[in-house]
Order: C-alpha cells, then structure tokens, then sequence
C-alpha cells in the first residue's frame, strides 16, 4: 500500500520529562506500523497543540489540499538533511554544507521559528541582513546553502507552493579589503614554532600544498602515492584531484610517517578535531613565531598565503587556479587581482 494511503492519527507528548527534557514531540500513528516520534523543537504546549490541531485537520483533506497544506517542524528537516548528506555525499562535502547552514538553523530557532512553512520571505531578508558584511564570499556560500537546503525541504516534503527564496537578493556589498597573508619567511617561523611533527604536517598541507582546514584535517595516508610524489585529493563539491608534493612538504611528512601508514593522518582521539580547539592552538602558535600582528588569524589565511606567494613568484594565474582547484580561472582573479597588481609593478621596477 503506497504511503499517502495509510491512515495516519497524531498525538504529541514530551519523553524523559523526568530528566528535564521539557521538548514537545508529535506522534505520528500509521496502521500497521510502530509509531513515529518527532521532535517539534519546542517546549512551548501551545505551539505543540497548535501542530497537532494542523496536522489532525489535514488528515481530513482531499490529497490536494492536503499537499498545499502540509508542513514539517523544523527540527525535523534539519536532521533528515543532515542524515541525507551522511549518505549521499563525501564526508568532507557535508561538513562544508552543515558549516554554512549551522548559523542559519540556530537563527531561525532564536527567532521563535518551529515549522518550514514560518520561514517567510520576510523572515529570509532578515536572516541574510543579520550576517556579518566583512566576509563576502562566506556571505555568498551561507545564502547558496540556506537556498539549497530550502529547495531540498521543497521536494522532499512534497511542499506545494514553498518557495521562500523567491526574488529574495544578497543586498550589495561593499569592496571586499585587501586580504593579509604570510610570506615565505614567515611560514618558516610558524612552522618551527608548532609544538609537534604531526601538528606541524597539518600547517603545512595548507601552506606548501593549499589545502583547505577541512581537506587537511581528513587526509588519509592512502592518499599518498608510495614514493611521495604525489597525493590525491577529493576537495570541495567532491571534485578528484591528483596534486604533486613538493620537497618541503614531503619532508615534513616523512617525519610522521608511520611502518605501515593507512587511515587518517589526524585521526579522532589523536589529533583535535573541532573549531573551537583548533583556532586557539593555531593563534598560540602564530603568536609564539613572532607575527602577532593586527589582521585575521585563520587556517583559511595559509591557504590564501599559498597563492599569494606563489603569485609573488610570477608562477602565472592559471596554474595557481589549479593548485587552488578552482573550478574557474575566474574565481582564482576575482581573490587575487590585487596581488597580481604588485607582481606586475614589481617585474617593472626590474626592467
């Protein structure tokens, strides 16, 4: 018997109240099956009573009005798509889309919002105006996942007419400010200031090979080729890409290298994993070589130090944009147009 024919009853209820879980949970009763808890992400009764009058209304509907009408809790579709990442995309991939959307959920819910059918137009302009406008392109990938995740809720839920998104526009920005990196000189310094070979290695995949935080954190060792030649490397939006590894690099990974290397190079338990522990460490550890200047101190910064260098050397623009694994040379100029500025001054104050 297909799904929408299935006679469904609803009830709600708070589970382990006794150990201060005070959260609302609507029940879903399907014949013939056990029944299905659902958190409403709410501990307010009235907002459950109110779900549970909607949901008992619905039932009675003709399926057409019943599709225009349905609804799901917000809890609800932030974990299915969470689980749904866990299985249908690279691990490295989700961890991109759970970092944009994260901020997005915990708005909505400071906001009062329990259901996907609250998250109004209006509700999305002011969401995207409480977003810091010192980052750009953080800004830009936040909206492009909030949009996805919408979209995704749309088809999934068989949402008829919930297109929040709708004419809603990123507001212009102002000129994104010339972004600081480290030269050469000064990743030596960071790097010998790094209390262990293994934290060591980490800095360096993003500063000798430009690796994103996130690609080098999952690194395993089967990534690399035998003779250290090169490594391979699923990145961002799961794209494959085999990249050579420098001397320096591959110095400080045969520091580290175990008998029998297999598994991940900073593995959970060994290696710390989270934000929150490693943005201390990397700021300890940037204030220990020297380089406590005022700027922006994050792993991103090694990264766009790679390029910068690298530009800075007169290596030319396409072949950083393939060291980055950018998909668009495009995108690699519209980052780097200021450096490749100095470069050219530069190899004219040598003619």
């Amino acid at each position: 018997m297909a799904e929408n024919t299935l006679k469904k009853t609803y009830s709600i209820r708070q589970i382990n109240l006794s150990r201060g879980n005070k959260t609302w949970y609507g029940v879903i009763h399907t014949e013939g099956r056990a029944p299905q808890n659902i958190s409403l992400g709410t501990t307010n009764a009235k907002a459950a009573k109110e779900w549970l009058v909607r949901m008992q209304a619905e039932e009675l509907l003709p399926p057409l009005y019943r599709k225009a009408l349905r609804d799901i809790p917000l809890k609800q579709a932030e974990d299915e798509f969470f689980a749904c990442l866990d299985v249908s995309v690279k691990k490295i991939t989700g961890y991109t889309y759970l970092s944009r959307l994260r901020p997005c959920w915990r708005y909505l819910e400071s906001e009062g919002l329990t259901t996907l059918r609250q998250i109004t137009q209006p509700v999305l302009l002011k969401l995207i105006n409480s977003f810091s406008e010192d980052r750009r392109k953080t800004l830009r990938e936040r909206f492009k996942g909030l949009k996805m995740w919408l979209v995704w809720c749309r088809d999934n839920y068989e949402l008829a007419d919930f297109e929040p998104w709708h004419n809603v526009k990123l507001k212009q920005l102002p000129p994104e400010p010339e972004k600081e990196f480290w030269t050469m000189p000064q990743i030596e310094a960071i790097l010998g200031a790094c209390p262990t070979d293994l934290y060591r290695l980490f800095i360096g995949l993003m500063a000798y090979a430009g690796l994103r935080m996130s690609e080098a954190l999952f690194m395993r060792w089967e990534d690399f080729a035998p003779d250290l030649s090169e490594f391979s490397l699923v990145g961002k939006m799961d794209k494959f890409s085999k990249m050579p590894i420098s001397d320096k690099l591959r110095t400080l990974i045969e520091k580290v290298r175990p008998e029998n290397p297999e598994g991940r190079l900073f593995a959970e338990g060994k290696f710390p994993q989270r934000s929150w522990e490693l943005m201390p460490l990397l700021k300890t550890v940037v204030m220990s070589a020297g380089l406590a200047a005022p700027g922006r101190i994050g792993h991103h910064k090694l990264r766009h130090s790679f390029a910068t260098n690298l530009l800075r050397s007169q290596v030319d623009i396409k072949t950083v944009s393939t060291a980055l694994r950018h998909a668009k040379v495009s995108t690699t100029l519209d980052i780097y147009v200021h450096t490749m500025d100095e470069s050219v001054r530069d190899a004219l104050e040598k003619l």
